[in-house]
């Protein structure tokens, strides 16, 4: 049997989040693939907070993937996934901080921590 992670947890608010949404499983045909993106997010999370519980990360993240599973861009709504937020970050930073497709660049990385803490400071 094979011991659940941090990484896992991750995973599973992704999952949690795409089932909120669309009312469906959201299918993992790679663990090996999903655990490698999830946990790039999850280092890249750290670099700009540091200082985030384990608690509070999970509840950030978890906020992040609703934001993003709710992108009103058909495509990246059908096919949001953890390698998609990856590959397609700064578009998808981008969309959530103007709330539509820039043409002009990705978000600076002061952009990022604060769609990362957006919400937390709304809820504080």
């Amino acid at each position: 049997m094979k011991k659940y992670s941090y990484i896992d947890e991750i995973i599973g608010l992704f999952q949690s989040s795409y089932y909120e949404l669309h009312g469906m499983e959201y299918v993992i045909m790679n663990i090996g693939k999903e655990r490698n993106m999830a946990g790039k997010l999850l280092r890249h999370y750290k670099e700009y907070n540091p200082n985030k519980t384990s608690e509070e990360t999970l509840n950030d993240l978890k906020k992040y993937f609703n934001r993003c599973v709710s992108i009103n861009d058909t495509w990246l709504r059908q096919n949001m996934s953890l390698s998609i937020i990856i590959s397609k970050f700064n578009e998808i930073n981008n969309i959530l901080r103007n709330g539509k497709q820039n043409s002009k660049g990705g978000a600076t990385k002061s952009d990022l921590i604060k769609i990362f803490s957006k919400d937390i400071q709304r809820e504080g």
